[in-house]
């Protein structure tokens, strides 16, 4: 009912409690040549450090899904996380909504510049992903925008009940830059860890 009556689709939001972000912008990737360069122009505009393109087949279950069936422009946020706010982040957000805000006849005037320039990059698939493998207590071993290889290692799980058992161990099933990291200490089988993002490829 909603979304066909709109011009464009904005979901700015966080991480939320469990995962932080380098501070990104992100959409589903449109599909013709024309959306494609629209959706990036859309993207350097709101002026996060990242911005990725997201496949179809990941978030079928999302805003940007449910707006990309409309034939609804989109894009959303994931501006750190963890359940904290801090200047740079609260910086970045503000600007980028005026900025974007302003790119659609939203708002008048003169929006503030970005402060740097964004790197477009990509997630194509669930090797994107890391998953905990068992329950236990969340080790990470690399931190947020590490550059990693396949099989470099990304975290142990010991396990809480059983402390003198060997952690499970999870690795990175690609080469990638490290966008968005787990929070809390504690994690049960399933629940993400870490994803990546690599250089946008048209």
């Amino acid at each position: 009912m909603l979304l066909p009556q709109c011009d464009f689709v904005f979901d700015f939001h966080s991480g939320g409690s469990s995962l932080t972000y380098v501070p990104s912008a992100l959409m589903r990737r449109p599909q013709t040549p024309e959306t494609l360069a629209q959706g990036i122009e859309m993207l350097r505009t709101f002026g996060a450090p990242v911005a990725y393109l997201v496949d179809a087949a990941l978030g079928d279950h999302a805003l940007t899904a449910a707006a990309a069936r409309a034939e609804v422009r989109h894009m959303c946020t994931e501006i750190a996380g963890g359940g904290q706010v801090t200047p740079t982040t609260l910086r970045i957000m503000e600007s980028g909504i005026r900025r974007v805000l302003a790119k659609v006849g939203a708002l008048s005037g003169e929006p503030p510049p970005a402060a740097a320039e964004t790197r477009i990059m990509q997630v194509r698939g669930q090797d994107y992903y890391v998953y905990a493998p068992e329950p236990g207590l969340f080790e990470p071993l690399v931190e947020l925008g590490a550059e990693v290889d396949p099989g470099t290692p990304a975290a142990l799980i010991h396990p809480h009940d059983t402390p003198w058992r060997e952690p499970a161990f999870a690795a990175f099933a690609r080469a990638g830059t490290v966008i968005c990291k787990r929070v809390p200490g504690r994690v049960e089988r399933g629940d993400c860890l870490f994803h990546l993002g690599d250089d946008f490829v048209p």
